[in-house]
């Protein structure tokens, strides 16, 4: 097998894009490139409301109803988008905590872990995360399991260009 990522920073993507390519049969269903037509809604989302929609193919779409573990969508509200015709995407940050997310513990405000870096400034509440940490990718494995569970058709992965920021930030460390 040809190796095409060279530095522990890119791990975590590696990872996923393996993952998703070893699970084709529930990740990047056959039509998934084919859609013509897409809608993006993170919040207030109504799965009849989608599901009914004709204007579109596709929708990218948050897990849950509020980005809690308690309101997660179902596999059966997943399963009313895809029967009505549409492929369903699944919104994830994978270069930012979001503190309103099951994952998210309230002491990483006074006790940080290692890997939660500062506060974005343009989205408040959305914390940069030096990514290539295990305890990040395995909070970000156990939300991929749950949307694997869940039913979508693939990710929509956020903030995959986080490297950017670490590499503008610390210049020491060397993403090659």
């Amino acid at each position: 097998m040809k190796k095409y990522f060279t530095s522990k920073s890119t791990v975590l993507l590696q990872t996923v894009l393996w993952a998703t390519l070893l699970n084709r049969t529930a990740f990047a269903q056959p039509g998934l490139a084919g859609a013509d037509t897409w809608a993006y809604q993170l919040q207030n989302i109504d799965i009849q409301t989608v599901a009914d929609n004709e204007s579109f193919e596709m929708i990218v779409m948050d897990y849950s109803a509020d980005g809690s573990d308690e309101q997660k969508f179902s596999a059966g509200d997943i399963a009313t988008i895809k029967n009505s015709g549409k492929l369903a995407i699944a919104y994830i940050s994978i270069g930012e905590a979001e503190d309103y997310r099951f994952y998210w513990q309230e002491d990483w405000l006074t006790a940080p872990p290692e890997w939660l870096g500062e506060e974005n400034p343009d989205w408040p509440g959305n914390y940069k995360v030096k990514y290539w940490y295990p305890d990040w990718q395995n909070i970000i494995f156990t939300y991929i399991d749950t949307i694997y569970t869940q039913g979508f058709d693939g990710l929509y992965m956020d903030l995959i260009d986080a490297y950017w920021y670490w590499m503008e930030t610390d210049r020491r460390r060397r993403f090659i």
